[in-house]
């Protein structure tokens, strides 16, 4: 009777579920990998992420001061033709000529 026990050798239906079990093993093994990688590439992302946050904030910063000097150049530009402006009437209200002119010959 023991002879007449089924197994993997005289029956088919054993052999089958015996290549099943070993493709799920393979399977398993596969998604493990699979797991593995993608949180490994989840780690690396983070730190990519991370990276450029910081190279952005940097950048963002570096911006804000440049627009902070160019704000202070353009005031300082605001402010040499406004002394140009004011040096003109200086000079022109010291030259005695320029009262007893006319409005053409206080242009010269």
């Amino acid at each position: 009777m023991a002879s007449d026990a089924p197994t993997p050798e005289n029956n088919l239906i054993l052999r089958q579920m015996n290549g099943m079990r070993r493709d799920m093993v393979a399977v398993s093994e596969t998604n493990a990998r699979v797991v593995e990688l993608l949180g490994r590439m989840n780690m690396r992302l983070d730190e990519m992420s991370e990276r450029f946050d910081g190279a952005f904030s940097r950048i963002d910063r570096r911006i804000q001061d440049l627009h902070g000097d160019v704000i202070l150049m353009e005031n300082r530009v605001l402010d040499a033709i406004t002394e140009v402006r004011n040096l003109r009437i200086r000079i022109d209200e010291d030259r005695p000529e320029a009262a007893f002119a006319g409005p053409a010959d206080s242009r010269s």
